[in-house]
């Protein structure tokens, strides 16, 4: 599928801190316009360039995209997450926030999916080939080859690769991230479900998607055929694909929009 004409998006570098402070403040505050004024606060001494449109307010954008401003197929994936983050460990709460940019941006996703590919078949990868592989999808613009080096030097300081000896060479790191709660794992593949658009996928790309290089997932197939996040279908002989069922709360709204609908046409 082309990008060619999507919106980047994703096109800062982000600390980890940083996340996890928009979803701390997600959580305190049920007002976005609340959420964006403490993030600005905390960023103030972070991030230079406080004009508009500088650097401080793009991260911001970012931040609260991700966390504060989901888009409506994604308000029920962030809301799974904010459930489970007081309960998930500091250093799997990296898990949560990739598959919070997976799903709110195109872009990271496809970057770290060519990525992980990569990486599946060499040791280590060039900047310069990741970024010919993504400009394939998303087309030749000055933006891309500059998302691309922030996606990577995000997952640099994330330790989630390593910066070789070579200038532009990264490798994995050495230490994958071990996901061996079952609602958090059961979370990150259905991240990378709605992440695909499709909203279905193979049993075993879901659970074995590039794009969770950094990860090992302990779901399995029989987990997600018990899961009621997930509806197990037989597809052709030999394939069976995992669709993500609604949540209540999405059904909830929908019926409340149904309804609000019908008493404005009245």
């Amino acid at each position: 599928m082309r990008h060619s004409r999507a919106v980047l998006g994703f096109d800062r570098r982000l600390k980890l801190e940083w996340l996890d402070r928009a979803a701390s403040l997600r959580r305190d505050h049920d007002k976005a316009a609340d959420v964006r004024i403490a993030l600005d606060e905390y960023l103030g001494s972070r991030v230079a360039g406080d004009a508009k449109g500088g650097a401080r307010s793009k991260t911001r954008s970012v931040l609260m995209r991700t966390w504060a401003l989901p888009r409506e197929d994604v308000r029920d994936l962030a809301e799974a997450a904010l459930k489970l983050f007081p309960d998930v460990t500091a250093s799997q709460r990296l898990a949560l926030h990739w598959g919070m940019l997976m799903a709110s941006y195109p872009f990271f996703f496809d970057a770290t999916t060519r990525l992980g590919r990569l990486l599946r078949l060499q040791d280590s990868v060039e900047l310069a080939q990741l970024t010919r592989r993504v400009t394939e999808t998303w087309g030749q613009r000055s933006t891309v080859p500059r998302a691309v080096q922030r996606v990577v030097r995000s997952l640099v300081d994330w330790r989630v690769l390593s910066e070789g000896k070579e200038r532009g060479r990264f490798s994995r790191a050495s230490k994958l991230v071990e996901v061996r709660d079952e609602a958090l794992s059961l979370w990150l593949v259905e991240a990378v479900v709605v992440a695909s658009r499709d909203r279905a996928l193979s049993i075993e790309l879901a659970i074995q998607h590039p794009c969770l290089f950094p990860f090992r997932v302990t779901a399995t197939p029989s987990t997600l055929a018990r899961s009621r996040l997930f509806e197990v279908v037989r597809h052709g002989l030999n394939e069976s694909v995992v669709v993500v069922r609604e949540r209540p709360s999405r059904v909830d709204r929908s019926a409340k929009a149904r309804g609000s609908g019908s008493r404005g046409a009245r």
